[in-house]
Formats: structure tokens, sequence, C-alpha cells
């Protein structure tokens, strides 16, 4: 027997030639040509491929996608649940879900999402519009979040492409992605200065403690070039000092190299109105470093 929407067509289902009597069309495609099955208990008429096809997509297993028109529905905001783009063309829908998908995100098959970086198990759509918390990101979603059921991890779609090694024009360091940031003396964000929510995921430097950035504020455009660094590897710069040591009374600075600088208290009576070359600060106190032979 052949499974139909939550029942079964029966041993001896009766066929349709579509194109024919009074009602020509597939109720899953809108096609008038071709051969189907009629089913006497929900009077369903559609090809069998678009039976079985309603029947495995995106858990509407108990519910018949039906091919729409642009602009046919007015209880529905019309975006595809899976692209958030409106159809320009024809589409499928569910009316007892309120669910759609067009025919770019149906050949693409986005139910399942698995191999993934970011995480050890495959994400599962879940076709209804709900709000959530993304675990990723920490901000509220109002509709169909990719699930991991193992973890009762929520994700947006995009976070899912989230990179994981970055730098930002706000951070000296490169700075990672980790999903849970955990307890922890954690700053406000290191770009929109706001608070952490330690529950979720964000951005932090492994150098510097209690250092984060909020994930969207990390991947703005205005903050993060767009390349990602997890597989590049990361140069350490060499920190020079400022001076070099030549007895205990004696540098060479690097703003003066052609002499050495001695330290010492020269007969200054007024240190506010002397000022360092190197800082521009006043002098504080009798004892500096000044060069004998300028």
């Amino acid at each position: 027997e052949m499974p139909c929407f939550g029942h079964y067509l029966g041993s001896c289902p009766s066929r349709v030639t579509f194109g024919v009597g009074d009602k020509p069309l597939c109720d899953g495609c809108g096609g008038s040509d071709g051969d189907g099955f009629v089913c006497d208990m929900c009077n369903l008429q559609a090809h069998k491929e678009c039976i079985e096809w309603s029947l495995k997509f995106a858990g509407h297993a108990n519910h018949q996608l039906k091919k729409v028109s642009p602009g046919s529905l007015d209880y529905t905001d019309g975006q595809c649940h899976y692209c958030r783009e409106i159809p320009t063309k024809d589409f499928y829908h569910c009316s007892i879900c309120d669910f759609s998908i067009d025919e770019h995100c149906k050949r693409r098959q986005l139910y399942t999402i698995t191999n993934l970086r970011i995480h050890n198990h495959s994400f599962t759509l879940l076709s209804r519009k709900i709000s959530f918390t993304c675990n990723a990101c920490g901000l509220l979603g109002e509709r169909n979040p990719y699930v991991c059921i193992e973890c009762n991890f929520m994700i947006h779609k995009d976070c899912i492409s989230l990179p994981r090694v970055i730098n930002i024009n706000r951070h000296e360091h490169r700075i990672s992605l980790i999903y849970h940031l955990g307890r922890g003396n954690w700053e406000l964000c290191g770009v929109c200065r706001k608070k952490i929510d330690w529950k979720f995921g964000a951005f932090s430097c492994k150098r510097c403690p209690g250092y984060a950035v909020h994930s969207k504020c990390a991947t703005d455009s205005k903050v993060w070039d767009g390349e990602e660094l997890e597989v590049v590897p990361e140069v350490e710069e060499e920190i020079l000092d400022p001076y070099k040591v030549i007895n205990e009374n004696e540098i060479n600075h690097f703003s003066h190299e052609e002499h050495d600088l001695r330290l010492g208290v020269d007969n200054v009576t007024d240190f506010e109105m002397m000022r360092c070359d190197a800082c521009i600060l006043p002098l504080n106190d009798g004892m500096f470093y000044k060069c004998m032979q300028c």
C-alpha cells in the first residue's frame, strides 16, 4: 500500500490522467500532464513522485505541500522558510503550518546539514515559526532554527557559517569563536561596549583574559575584513625594547640613537616648563636621561 498523508491510498488506488475531467491539475506540482493517483479518503489527486516528495520532505509527513503562485495567499508573509526570499515563481506551501519553500531550495535539500566544522553533530531544520535564542550569537530568532537534538543547541542558518578565527581592527590579537563562553570575568563587548551573556557564544582572545566580542559585532564589515584565519599560521611579532642599556647610568634610546643618554639630576628649578622629548609630558622630578653632547 502506498502511504498518503496520515493514512494509505489503499492496495488498489484509483488512477487519474491529468488534463482530463473536472479536476485536471496535480495537487502537488500543479501540472496538467501525466498520470497520478486519487485518494478516496482525502480527495488528493497527485503524481506518484509528488506524493512521495511531500511525504519525505522537511518533516511534513502528515501535511501536503501544494504548489501555489506568488501573491495567491493572503495569510502568509510569502517568504521561503529556507532562504527568506519572496519567490517570484510558483512555490510549495503547507497551509496547516504556514510553511513555504521555493523551487531552488527544494532542489538543494537543506533539511539536514552535516560535516560541519563548528559542531560534532548534524543540524536539522525545525520547520516551524518559533521564537528562540541562537546559541552562537545570543540574539533572538523568530523562525525556523537549525537544531542539534543531542545537544539541545539552536542556531540561525547564517550563524552556521560563522568564521572560526579572525582579526578585527579593534584588537591587536586574533580572536576565536567559542559557542559557549562560560562563567568568567568577561569585559563589555570590545566593539559595541555592551554586556556579553556568557551562556551563549562569542569571539574571545586567547591572550587577553576577559576580552570578548559579540559574534555579530565581530563579523561586521566595519571591523572585520572578511578573511578567515583558521588555516593561516599566526606570525609572532618581535617586540623590541625602546632602548639599549649601556651601563647602570646610560642608555641608548631609539629616538636619539646617535648619542647615548645619561641618567642624572640637572640644575632645573621648574620641571613643569621642561618636557620629555619622547612623550612630550612634563618632567615630574629631578631624575631623567639627558644627552651630554646635545
